[in-house]
């Protein structure tokens, strides 16, 4: 669809002409301009710089939210502005150069940005045209008033100078070219619009924007339109956003000859080719304007009038000159200052604009107003929000470091021109003042809730995490920033009016962080972890402290100077401020109210923070101040972000009338020099690092051991003058070779190294303040030594460094009792300042070591506090005794605190779960649906169930029994309803209520265990859907893990058994977790069944067994009757007694554990118990007599063979379950010793009253195990007896079928001759004489040898028999009779064991009786 331009008029019109040509007056204003010679050198570049060599590099300028940023060719590399939308959270667009890539992929993006720079027309925009043969010197920027960009080079022997500008939201590039050749030559240009339009969105990969060309009216300019459609819906456009371009030479817009769109489009370029006369100046100009667009509008709003494009009163506007700087022996730190100043005003400030930036809708379109755009004259009441962003290179991000010390410079800044009366100064002073009040604007419409964030788009919203862009973790020290640039505004600027601008909306924001501050604080120390995630190890820095402990301290003087102000002129917006005193702590009223009472002081704060970040360094051994904590490891290095510690010097932070907090510094200050691998300076990558040897420098402290204070921070100013390029801007990261500059290597590390180019100008114009003041003083004392007091006295305001420690002591010190020496601090050292105060609280925080008044250090020496009770002599085994100091540092446990999810969010959770169990329950619920979908009420309905499950919660009580408050006992909560547990597990767990929960599940309703995945903290989840995975599984299992940096202490154990059933297995009326598994067993006794049964426990707590959850979940045969569940029993009424018995204290975990394995062994024992009485019962007979058996005389030969084999299966199935069972027991048993050092808090008050109750359960358990043991052997013996009993049933088998054989044997010796007859009359005829004499002879020889060889045989066997019956007469045997044995001898010789199978059976032990019972040989 064609643009459509209303009331376009002919060209010839003179409204028209106005727009595309100069007024005639004005014709000539450019003119000496363009007649300067464009290669004319400038001699006051830094040498350094200079000398450097060419460098690739880019330059950014801007003006009114917009922005671009050319390369060293001034080719156009980016073009941003701030245009709104719905659909485009950043609120930005940009142009992009072709080869570029999306905000998205940002490190990707900036380093295709930095391949580009060094490409001449590698960018979009007016450009020279690529020939052959064409070359192109080196590039030299400049700056016209620091402000806009100049770049001068020689091409094809023409001087080429181009200049950029931003006026009226249009980026203006002009070029301008001389003649130097011998005659006139035609040089090609062409103007490209081959770009790429972005939102400026980093966190989504969804911005892509289709472009369309148009000409502009009568063939003036190119229009670029943008579209991007709506996901679903190609035909509806959600926004249009478009470009418009124009071509301008020597002032008069050109007319770009098109013949159809589609040139553009497929070639998007236009060529330009111009002759330049000998010694002429040609000057083209090439203009662009993003805007919201509509297709049907009037022709004005499509085309870039003249007058926006002449630049005029920019070049002829006058520099700041260096001359009247007040740095005036270092005239290249004052360009960098004045370079930084600009950029800061220019690019990145982001007014968000209402009126100048109006647009309407249209339907699916929008309209670009430009009356109102160019209408700036008004002056609208309401302040324009000014975001501070990173600059157009770093694609507007809002970094909040990184705009604190934007803003910081620029109120340091302020106060340095103010001492300039030049009217240029005063007119930045102005720029200033605007953009730090407006920035102020941007901060008051965040929304308090969010303001803690680390991301912000430019319009105040604070950025989601997606997981798929990288971006800072939210952490403690960003609301202070806030908080501190309007303390620091109203330092600099002390109207009253801006005091009441103020008090409208900061009150909200304080109120907003206190409440933030009460609820992520420690627990049990006034302290805050610096990362909010909660996967991560618990790290304290002592840093964020200092930036909480300022913003507290300077809530408390702004309170005090609007009271102060506010009873010299009342207003009801500076009241506001007044009431904050409510939030606040004071020393009258510490009480719980309903509002959130901070429950400290700045003082008292500091005072704390001091005391937990001071420990023993292990290297030195001495007392210091650490610069992070935590369950890992503690940092003492200075890292490039603790610079915020040399600022806390400045406000305070470390100076205390008693001088601890001072030598505590003082010593960690000192040790810095002493790392050696941590702290090479040829491998800092990290330019902020040189900026904190510079603060060092100043305290007068050595950071490296090889260079002086003094000798490092010259060097690290040098490093970081030559790690900037031509545009004055620090890089944020530098090569730790070269020292050039260098990107940031993953997109996390962007806000950082954007935060390092605002931090380092602001510490080198401190440096620089600094050293003035020092200068300033030491001149006056010199020119006035009469005055040397004050001058001192003013030294030690203004902070400039001391000597010596004894100078850095404050002049209004108390007289003490006594004073701590220079050596390192230790416990046993006393200090304290006892003088009375009027507002001194009797209350001491105390921590067992120090007492730290309100008013002041009041250290007491180490004297163990006397116990109620002391034992006498030496009963408590101090091995056991496991000391876990500073515990603050650690997790605190993440089921606490914790909110479980609604149960309308049940499903989408459980959806995701990835355990068995719940994914099998998930799928039974879906497939009772037709389409596959399940809602809550099929989670958690109301049917009743034939079980219980039991909530037992121990709340805390010794704060409740110090108020003299009774200590509630613990309530059985009992339900046969889903929807009640959930009720009664869904609420916010607290410590105060709930710090130990047991959870008895009973068999574990899939619901139930599905509840309890939803009522788990995020990462316990993995870990419960695998409890009940394990259950359903009925394997052994045992896990004991301790991570003492995590604070962590879990405990988990599964032991399955079998059981036997009387009368059958019991189907439950609902779908346990597992399904009890059971076998006929007809030979033990009619109608019994042996199930599988399972026993698991799971423990979860933090390494200190403060606080605890356990699961406890069991299955077997006969707990879905109520009356028959001992394990129910054990917990419910009729089970108080044992739970609360003073003796047992199952609170304490290791005594918990103790009970529950005890249990879990007692329920085996008693299992295989009632299954070995069956076997002996089943196995015991009556004799003729009517007289029992001995145990001994088992005889099992008399039963069936199939029922001996039915009863070796049970007793195998029992044999390989204790050998699982009694492995799992060893490693119970050695759990303590594989913990090795990470074993829990165990204290000498723990050992002296829980030892009796853990001997007694282990005792006990100990007796579990020998029973066990004890069955095991059994076991083992009757497998032997029933094998045994299976082999001589065998062998009586094969007995009488050989006495069979010997009866069939006698029947035959009568057939015998009977045959031999028969068969001699069968013969047909009667043999002859001769045959008969023949057979008659045979057999009498046959007979004689038969005869012979029988008596060979037995004469043998008579000759063997005589040696053997001799030699066993000489060894003192009796001769073995060769009397046959019977029948019965010989099934007893086969019944009776072996003399080596006896030894191996083991003596038994008698379960009941305890008697000793031997088998019977």
């Amino acid at each position: 669809m064609a643009i459509t331009f209303r009331d376009l008029p002919d060209v010839n019109n003179a409204e028209f002409q106005s727009y595309i040509k100069r007024s005639p007056d004005a014709s000539n204003e450019l003119r000496p301009e363009l007649q300067q010679d464009c290669d004319e050198d400038r001699d006051d570049a830094p040498p350094d710089l200079a000398d450097r060599g060419y460098r690739p590099t880019y330059a950014s300028f801007g003006d009114s939210g917009t922005t671009a940023t050319v390369n060293g060719y001034g080719t156009i590399m980016r073009l941003s502005r701030y245009l709104g939308g719905e659909h485009n959270p950043s609120k930005m667009f940009g142009l992009e150069f072709p080869q570029g890539d999306e905000p998205f992929f940002v490190r990707w993006r900036a380093e295709l940005f930095q391949k580009e720079l060094p490409i001449p027309n590698g960018g979009f925009g007016l450009q020279i045209m690529n020939i052959d043969g064409l070359q192109r010197g080196v590039p030299k920027l400049e700056f016209l008033n620091d402000r806009w960009p100049q770049v001068t080079y020689s091409v094809k022997g023409f001087n080429v100078r181009v200049r950029l500008f931003c006026q009226k939201d249009t980026v203006i590039q002009q070029f301008t070219v001389t003649n130097r050749l011998t005659s006139a030559a035609d040089l090609q240009f062409i103007i490209s619009v081959d770009f790429l339009m972005h939102h400026l969105n980093y966190m989504d990969s969804e911005n892509d924007i289709k472009l369309a060309y148009e000409r502009g009216p009568h063939g003036y300019g190119v229009i670029v339109v943008g579209s991007k459609t709506e996901e679903g819906n190609e035909d509806r456009i959600s926004e249009q956003v478009g470009v418009l371009v124009g071509l301008f030479r020597n002032g008069e817009s050109e007319q770009l000859s098109l013949k159809d769109a589609e040139d553009i489009s497929n070639q998007r370029a236009v060529e330009a080719k111009y002759s330049v006369q000998k010694s002429d100046t040609l000057e083209l100009t090439a203009a662009f304007r993003l805007q919201f667009l509509k297709r049907d509008s009037v022709w004005k709003d499509f085309v870039l009038p003249i007058s926006d494009v002449d630049v005029s009163g920019l070049v002829q506007s006058p520099a700041l000159a260096l001359d009247r700087w007040p740095f005036l022996h270092n005239d290249v730190l004052s360009r960098h200052f004045l370079r930084n100043l600009e950029h800061i005003l220019s690019v990145c400030s982001i007014p968000l604009k209402v009126g100048v930036l109006e647009r309407r809708q249209f339907g699916d379109h929008f309209e670009y107003n430009a009356s109102i755009e160019r209408n700036e004259d008004e002056r609208v009441h309401r302040v324009t929000p000014i975001a501070l962003t990173c600059g157009d290179f770093g694609d507007h991000v809002v970094s909040v470091p990184g705009s604190f010390f934007a803003f910081k410079y620029l109120l340091l800044m302020y106060e340095q021109l103010g001492k300039d009366g030049d009217s240029l100064a005063q007119s930045i002073r102005a720029r200033i003042y605007d953009t730090c009040k407006g920035h102020l604007q941007w901060v008051s419409e965040l929304n308090p809730d969010e303001a803690f964030a680390s991301n912000f788009w430019v319009d105040g919203k604070a950025v989601e995490q997606n997981g798929e862009t990288e971006i800072p973790a939210d952490i403690p020290a960003n609301m202070p920033t806030y908080i501190l640039k309007v303390t620091e505004f109203l330092k600099v600027f002390k109207e009253r009016k801006e005091l009441i601008f103020v008090s409208e909306w900061l009150p909200l924001l304080v109120i907003s962080w206190i409440q933030t501050l009460i609820k992520t604080k420690n627990h049990l120390a006034t302290t805050w972890r610096h990362l909010s995630d909660d996967r991560d190890i618990a790290t304290y820095r002592l840093s964020d402290h200092v930036w909480i402990w300022r913003a507290l301290q300077s809530i408390e003087l702004l309170i005090k100077n609007a009271e102060a102000v506010n009873r010299s002129s009342p207003h009801p917006s500076i009241r506001k401020i007044e009431q904050l005193r409510t939030y606040l702590a004071n020393r009258r009223d510490r009480g719980d109210g309903a509002q959130p009472i901070l429950e400290f002081t700045a003082d008292e704060l500091r005072k704390q923070i001091l005391r937990r970040f001071t420990i023993e360094n292990d290297i030195s051994k001495k007392r210091m101040l650490s610069v992070t904590r935590s369950a890992r490891e503690t940092r003492f290095l200075f890292h490039s972000r603790d610079t915020v510690l040399y600022y806390g010097i400045e406000w305070g932070f470390f100076r205390d009338d008693s001088q601890q907090g001072s030598e505590l510094w003082e010593l960690l200050a000192q040790s810095q020099s002493q790392h050696d691998e941590d702290n090479d300076e040829s491998q800092w990558e990290n330019p902020l690092r040189y900026a904190l040897a510079i603060l060092m420098d100043l305290e007068d402290h050595q950071f490296h051991k090889n260079y002086s204070a003094s000798e490092m921070a010259s060097h690290a100013q040098r490093v970081l003058l030559e790690s900037s390029s031509e545009n004055g801007l620090f890089p944020g990261q530098i090569d730790e070779t070269t020292k050039a500059p260098a990107l940031f290597d993953r997109e996390l590390f962007r806000d950082f190294y954007f935060h390092a180019g605002f931090e380092i100008p602001y510490v080198l114009l401190q440096a620089e303040v600094r050293r003035r003041q020092r200068a300033e003083l030491k001149e006056e004392a010199t020119k006035a030594p009469e005055h040397g007091k004050e001058a001192k006295g003013s030294e030690a305001t203004h902070g400039p460094p001391r000597s010596s420690a004894q100078d850095r002591q404050p002049k209004h010190q108390p007289i003490r009792r006594s004073s701590v020496s220079q050596s390192p601090i230790t416990i046993n050292m006393v200090e304290s300042r006892l003088e009375p105060s009027e507002n001194r609280d009797s209350a001491a925080v105390h921590d067992g070591l120090r007492n730290i008044q309100p008013d002041g250090w009041a250290i007491q020496s180490k004297l163990n506090p006397l116990k109620r009770r002391i034992p006498y002599g030496k009963f408590v085994d101090l091995s056991n005794i496991v000391e876990m100091p500073e515990e603050w540092i650690y997790d605190y446990p993440k089921f606490l605190n914790f909110e479980p999810p609604k149960i309308e969010d049940a499903a989408s959770i459980l959806r995701q779960a990835d355990g068995i169990t719940i994914a099998n329950f998930i799928g039974k619920k879906a497939s009772n649906k037709d389409k596959g979908e399940f809602s809550n009420g099929d989670l958690f309905g109301d049917a009743l169930v034939p079980m219980e499950f039991i909530v037992i919660d121990v709340p805390k009580g010794k704060k409740q029994r110090k108020k003299g408050i009774p200590e509630p006992s613990p309530d059985f909560y009992k339900g046969a309803k889903f929807r009640l547990l959930w009720s009664k597990l869904q609420t916010k767990r607290t410590a105060k209520e709930a710090k130990k929960r047991l959870i008895y599940l009973g068999p574990g309703d899939c619901r139930v265990a599905a509840l309890c995945y939803l009522v788990s903290p995020e990462m316990e989840r993995e870990h419960i859907s695998q409890f009940f995975d394990r259950h359903a599984a009925s394997t052994g299992f045992i896990l004991d893990d301790t991570i003492a940096a995590s604070n962590i202490w879990e405990t988990e154990l599964h032991l399955s058994f079998y059981q036997l059933v009387k009368g059958g297995p019991t189907t439950p009326d609902f779908s346990p977790v597992r399904a009890v598994e059971s076998t006929t067993c007809s030979s033990l006794e009619e109608n019994s069944f042996i199930s599988k049964a399972a026993i698991g426990f799971r423990i979860v707590g933090d390494f200190f067994d403060r606080y605890w959850t356990c699961h406890i979940i069991e299955n077997f045969s006969g707990i879905f009757s109520k009356s028959e569940d001992d394990g129910l029993r054990m917990f419910s009424n009729q089970g108080q007694e044992l739970w609360y018995q003073p003796q047992e204290h199952w609170q304490q975990r290791k005594v918990l554990e103790l009970i529950l394995f005890e249990r879990v062994l007692s329920k085996v024992r008693q299992s295989a118990g009632e299954i070995i009485g069956a076997i002996e019962k089943g196995a015991t007979k009556k004799t003729d007599s009517g007289e029992k058996h001995r145990f001994g005389h088992l005889r099992f030969e008399d039963r069936s063979i199939e029922s001996l084999q039915e009863i070796l299966q049970i007793l195998v199935w029992l044999k390989n379950n204790f050998a699982s069972t009694l492995e799992i027991m060893d490693l119970w048993e050695a759990r303590e010793s594989t913990r090795g050092q990470e074993r829990p808090r165990w204290t000498r008050n723990d050992e002296q009253k829980y030892r009796r109750s853990i001997k007694r359960r282990s005792a006990l358990q100990e007796r579990c195990i020998r029973d066990l043991k004890n069955q095991q052997a059994k076991i083992e013996f009757f497998i032997t007896l029933v094998t045994n009993a299976q082999e001589a049933i065998r062998s009586a088998r094969s007995l009488r079928e050989a006495e069979n054989i010997r009866l069939f044997t006698y029947v035959t010796v009568f057939f015998l001759p009977v045959g031999l007859a028969s068969s001699l009359f069968g013969m047909g005829q009667i043999p002859e004489r001769r045959v008969v004499v023949t057979m008659i002879v045979t057999a009498a020889i046959a007979l004689f040898l038969t005869v012979i060889l029988l008596y060979c045989i037995l004469k043998f066997m008579n000759v063997w028999k005589y040696r053997y019956f001799k030699d066993e007469k000489s060894k003192g045997s009796e001769p073995k009779s060769d009397r046959p044995q019977t029948r019965m001898e010989a099934l007893r010789q086969r019944l009776r064991p072996s003399k080596k199978t006896a030894e191996k059976v083991p003596v038994a032990a008698d379960l009941e009786t305890g008697s000793r019972l031997v088998p019977s040989l």
